[in-house]
């Protein structure tokens, strides 16, 4: 079959409502600069709201201000009769025309937008990061079968595939200043993921799904996933297709099974013959160097390991403390100060028999589930050797955006409330006026582990959201005071409302 034609290439761009809108913002050439500009919109976007919370925040301290020494002579009046205080309070209140609850409504509306906008976006662009990389790993892999299979008479096939998919990542790599890959962290990770990193990032799975016309159940990666139809309309996804053209097949136990060396899925674009179907199995034989011998171990559990030395030999397959063997000299053997016989009768049959007939079928489910997320690795590291060799021992960021996030976060919620002093009447300061750097370092480490955890993508918008709100901040501040200037002079029962 034509795999290259056939290979599982998601696209490029993630759905939904924020991947569609950066996608349009995208046309400026660098998406560094479309999460900018995105964010510049977004600012602009919510400017008038954030203005009038800030008037209302402003209004409320100024008018705190001018009836805070009839509230502390209340409070000193009445502080044995709670009841009594808090009607007199009221009193005060409905005196000046001041309704706390105004503040709040403001502030909470504006933080409701804000936040529904943080995290319906952080989630956005996650969604857009996985489907990125997805994408840089499929395409660079579509670009090594091309070049393979143009050379694949050359001894050296495999160099020059590795070398154009590491030409084909530079191509479509997305990076922003110091940052390699803006779908990474701008930290100390690599720039491109590993299988495991990929496998896990991208939320990639292995599923089976059973072609009914030719009674076969296969793998099929989840991220290509999409159900279509064949010309008889029957469903089917695209099976996994590894490096070699394997489709990896579960071993079928039923009476019906007919387990066929090959299948065709008939398409309107032709037919899709797959005719190397590596089938599931249960047992496996290790050789164990330590040991002396060869002997059985069940495929599913290939990763659980001993250790002897330095080095790592995987388990063997145990009932009623014996090792079942297919070569080899010993009668017993240890493993971990234990004890156990070694039996070199046993064929794989009879150890099938150890089994029933659904647990056989569970198995062979599972193991070849473990065979393909092996192969996809085994391929995954093959195809992006040359990049990795090419970024070695390089970081993906240098914690540029985390510093920022950090430092522009703090000043901008310090500019929003810095150097306030509110005077009564007779000229003094009211107590608690003065704002508190506490809400600044909370937001600041928030901000710092998101930038480190998540995508310097994310990262971005964090820093731009900072410092759009700090120059905002700064230019509502400048027109606030302004209009309470101008206000001081109409009514000189207004305190001095200073800013630094």
């Amino acid at each position: 079959m034509d795999f290259i034609s056939f290979l599982l290439a998601p696209t490029q761009w993630a759905t939904g409502f924020w991947g569609t809108i950066i996608k349009w913002f995208s046309g400026v050439g660098n998406i560094g600069l479309a999460i900018i500009l995105l964010t510049l919109c977004l600012k602009i976007i919510l400017l008038p709201l954030d203005f009038w919370q800030k008037m209302v925040s402003r209004k409320m301290t100024a008018q705190q201000a001018i009836m805070q020494p009839e509230l502390e002579e209340i409070k000193a009046k009445y502080a044995g009769n709670q009841t009594l205080l808090q009607q007199k309070q009221a009193e005060l209140y409905k005196k000046y025309n001041m309704n706390p609850a105004n503040s709040c409504v403001a502030m909470l509306v504006y933080m409701i937008v804000t936040m529904i906008i943080f995290f319906t976006l952080f989630s956005g662009l996650g969604s857009m990061s996985r489907t990125q990389i997805n994408y840089e790993y499929y395409a660079i892999e579509q670009t090594y079968r091309e070049t393979y299979e143009a050379n694949k008479t050359e001894t050296n096939v495999v160099e020059l595939s590795q070398a154009a998919a590491a030409e084909k990542y530079e191509e479509i790599r997305q990076g922003f200043l110091t940052i390699k890959n803006v779908w990474r962290p701008d930290n100390a990770s690599s720039v491109f993921p590993n299988s495991t990193e990929f496998l896990s990032s991208t939320n990639t799975k292995f599923g089976t799904f059973k072609y009914e016309p030719e009674n076969v159940t296969y793998i099929y990666l989840t991220t290509n996933g999409d159900v279509k139809k064949d010309i008889n309309g029957k469903e089917y996804v695209e099976p996994f297709v590894d490096l070699n053209g394997n489709v990896y097949v579960v071993y079928d136990l039923s009476d019906t099974a007919t387990n066929p060396s090959s299948f065709t899925i008939q398409t309107e674009d032709g037919n899709l013959i797959f005719d190397s179907l590596v089938y599931s199995t249960i047992f496996k034989t290790y050789e164990n160097s330590d040991l002396g011998i060869s002997y059985y171990y069940l495929a599913e559990n290939d990763q659980d390991v001993y250790t002897k030395g330095d080095n790592k030999y995987i388990k063997p397959y145990v009932v009623e403390n014996t090792i079942y063997a297919t070569s080899g000299a010993e009668t017993e053997v240890t493993i971990n100060g234990k004890t156990y016989a070694v039996d070199y009768s046993k064929t794989e049959t009879d150890l099938l028999n150890n089994f029933t007939k659904d647990e056989q079928q569970e198995k062979y489910k599972k193991t070849i589930g473990y065979q393909a997320i092996d192969a996809f690795k085994e391929d995954f590291d093959v195809v992006t050797l040359a990049i990795h060799q090419k970024y070695e021992g390089q970081w993906n960021g240098y914690f540029v955006l985390i510093l920022l996030a950090g430092a522009i976060t703090f000043l901008s919620s310090w500019l929003s409330t810095a150097g306030v002093k509110t005077k009564d009447k007779k000229g003094n300061t009211v107590k608690g006026a003065k704002p508190k750097p506490t809400m600044g370092i909370v937001m600041s480490v928030i901000m710092i582990f998101f930038t480190f955890s998540y995508t310097s993508a994310f990262a971005i918008y964090i820093v731009a959201n900072s410092i759009f709100s700090m120059i905002l901040t700064y230019l509502s501040n400048l027109l606030l005071n302004k209009i309470e200037v101008k206000k001081d002079k109409k009514d000189s029962n207004v305190p001095d409302y200073v800013r630094k």
